[in-house]
């Protein structure tokens, strides 16, 4: 019932607001793919013995792949030089990589806080970061 109102919802936003809607729904692809990389990110780290930045290496690669491919076809709805895109979408990521990286290094290593909590409070600087740069590089009109 929920997901029915949730279509009717967007379908009325994407009718009126068509650039709002865009950015709805890169959104929610963003906090789902927020999701993955961060249950990837315990499991890793907790389950398997990874090392903190080396889980967030892991599980940023395994989510960026989930995000470009939902916003390629559902958000941006491009089809067109999807290699170039995809390569310019992970380097979006990368930089994002390394700020989480770096995050988590500086906030758990020298800080002495907790890791999980500091990769999900460095979520919201990397999602705006990361908009914005594939929103005007790698999504734009070719």
């Amino acid at each position: 019932m929920l997901h029915k109102e949730t279509v009717q919802l967007h379908t009325k936003l994407k009718e009126k607001y068509p650039e709002l809607a865009k950015i709805a729904l890169y959104f929610c692809i963003g906090v789902s793919a927020a999701g993955v990389d961060v249950a990837m990110f315990i499991a890793l780290k907790d389950a398997f013995g990874f090392i903190p930045e080396l889980a967030t290496v892991c599980s940023t690669f395994i989510a960026m792949i989930y995000a470009f491919t939902l916003n390629s076809f559902y958000t941006f709805k491009v089809k067109t030089h999807l290699w170039k895109r995809f390569i310019s979408y992970f380097l979006v990521s990368v930089v994002g990589m390394i700020l989480s990286v770096v995050m988590i290094w500086y906030f758990a290593r020298i800080g002495g806080h907790d890791e999980n909590m500091i990769k999900i409070l460095s979520l919201p600087v990397i999602f705006v970061v990361q908009f914005l740069l594939n929103r005007f590089i790698t999504f734009r009109a070719s």
